[in-house]
């Protein structure tokens, strides 16, 4: 009885510590993630485009069957790059990076191409 009466203080404290250690964390609560979605001229989804935004670190995503990465991450002011490009699409030289508008987690992208 004694060694679980000891083990259970030890667990309250470990668990008092932890709780005390986490309660000085940034609150880091997503608040809506941000979507990136990249299409032809026409509207049409382009699946399977590697996406990543960037702030201090990098978080890689790839568009679904409707064109759509989503990221659910704290909000920032990320730049958007596109990693791949499907075969027989392309976008502009001039633009290597995207950004979301001030205020705005959407982002669509067009390329150019049929594929």
């Amino acid at each position: 009885m004694k060694s679980i009466c000891r083990l259970l203080a030890v667990l309250f404290i470990l668990a008092a510590v932890l709780s005390a250690c986490s309660a000085g964390q940034p609150d880091q609560t997503v608040q809506q993630a941000y979507t990136v979605t990249v299409t032809d001229a026409e509207g049409n989804p382009i699946p399977g485009v590697m996406v990543q935004l960037c702030l201090d670190a990098c978080y890689p995503g790839v568009t679904d069957a409707d064109g759509r990465a989503e990221f659910p991450i704290p909000e920032a002011d990320y730049k958007v790059s596109l990693l791949t490009v499907p075969e027989g699409y392309t976008y502009s030289a001039d633009t290597q990076e995207f950004h979301f508008e001030p205020g705005s987690k959407s982002l669509r992208i067009v390329l150019s191409g049929n594929g």
